[in-house]
C-alpha cells in the first residue's frame, strides 16, 4: 500500500504540473488573441484560474498547521472552477435559447463563483476538520463525512446536474435549428461543430468528478481509505487539462498559434478573421463592452 501511495503522490504531482502548464497556455492564448476569441472564453479563463489555485496548493508541503490555510484555499479553488463551469453552461443556454446578454446577472455569477464557494470551503474550519491525507490537505476527522457532503460533494453534484441539464437543452435547441436550416446552408456545419463540442463540455465534469462522487458513497458506508481518496484527487487535478483540450485544442486555434510562432502574421490574421462562427460574432458584438469586469 505504501508503494501505491507513493506512486499516487507522483501521479498527483504530475497531473497537477501538466494541468498548470495547460492553464498557462490558456492564459497566454487568451491574452494574445482575446480580440479574436469568443467572449465565452472569458468564462473558460475564469475556470482555469480557479483550477490553478487548487493545483498550486498541491505543491505546498502539508502539515497540521499549514492545512488550516492550504486545505480551504485548495477546496475553494476547485469549487470555484466547478461553479464557473456551470455558469458557462448557463450563459451558453441563455444566449442560444433566449438570446440574453452574456453580462446579465453577472453579480450573481460572481457571488456564486467566489462568495458561496468561499463560504463552503471555510465551513470545515469551525470544527478544525482540515488535515493531512497522504501528504495533502483535505477534510478529515470526526466530522469529515458531514463536511465532505455538505461543503463539497453536494455542491459539485448539483453543479454537474445543472451543467448537464443546461447543455442538454442547448443541444436540443441546436438540433431544432439544424432541422429548420436549408440543406445547403453554411450554418449547418457550424451548428454541427457546436453540437459536438457541447457534448464534450459535460463529459469533462463526468470524467474528473465521477470517481469522487462514487467514493463519497463508499466513504459514507465506512469503507473509505486514503488510497482511494488520492485516486479521486488525481482525477480532479486533470480538470484544467481537459478544459484546455476541449476548449482550446482546436484546429483553428492551434493553427493560429503555430502561424504566430512562425511569424506568419498575414496568414494568422486571415485565419482568425474566419475563426468565429456567426453566432459567436453576434454574441461578442452585444456583450463585449458590458463584460469588461472579468
Amino acid at each position: 500500500m505504501e508503494n501505491h501511495t507513493e506512486l499516487l503522490n507522483i501521479s498527483i504531482k504530475t497531473c497537477s504540473a501538466l494541468s498548470l502548464l495547460t492553464v498557462i497556455f490558456s492564459i497566454c492564448v487568451y491574452l494574445k488573441y482575446k480580440s479574436f476569441l469568443p467572449v465565452f472564453y472569458r468564462f473558460v479563463i475564469a475556470t482555469q484560474l480557479s483550477c490553478a489555485i487548487n493545483l498550486i496548493m498541491k505543491f505546498i508541503p502539508s502539515s497540521d498547521e499549514s492545512c488550516a490555510v492550504v486545505g480551504p484555499v485548495g477546496t475553494y479553488g476547485i469549487l470555484s472552477a466547478v461553479a464557473w463551469s456551470g455558469i458557462l453552461a448557463e450563459k451558453f443556454y441563455a444566449r442560444h435559447v433566449y438570446e440574453e446578454e452574456i453580462s446579465k446577472n453577472l453579480p450573481v455569477c460572481l457571488f456564486v463563483a467566489y462568495g458561496l464557494t468561499g463560504i463552503l470551503a471555510a465551513l470545515p474550519l469551525f470544527t478544525d476538520s482540515y488535515g493531512q491525507i497522504g501528504g495533502y490537505c483535505w477534510i478529515k476527522g470526526d466530522y469529515s463525512i458531514i463536511w465532505r457532503i455538505f461543503a463539497y460533494y453536494l455542491f459539485v453534484a448539483l453543479s454537474i446536474i445543472f451543467t448537464f441539464r443546461r447543455y442538454h437543452l442547448v443541444i436540443k435547441a441546436i438540433k431544432e435549428d439544424i432541422q429548420d436550416l436549408p440543406n445547403s446552408s453554411v450554418l449547418i456545419e457550424e451548428k454541427n461543430s457546436t453540437f459536438r463540442r457541447m457534448r464534450m463540455y459535460s463529459v469533462i465534469l463526468l470524467i474528473t468528478f465521477c470517481p469522487s462522487l462514487l467514493y463519497i458513497i463508499v466513504d459514507a458506508l465506512g469503507a473509505g481509505n486514503e488510497y482511494y481518496e488520492l485516486i479521486c484527487m488525481c482525477f480532479e487535478c486533470l480538470f484544467a487539462f481537459f478544459n484546455t483540450v476541449v476548449y482550446l485544442f482546436k484546429h483553428d486555434i492551434l493553427l493560429m498559434v503555430g502561424n504566430s510562432l512562425l511569424c506568419k502574421k498575414q496568414e494568422h490574421e486571415k485565419n482568425m478573421s474566419n475563426f468565429l462562427t456567426m453566432e459567436e460574432k453576434n454574441a461578442d458584438a452585444s456583450a463585449l463592452q458590458d463584460f469588461s469586469v472579468i
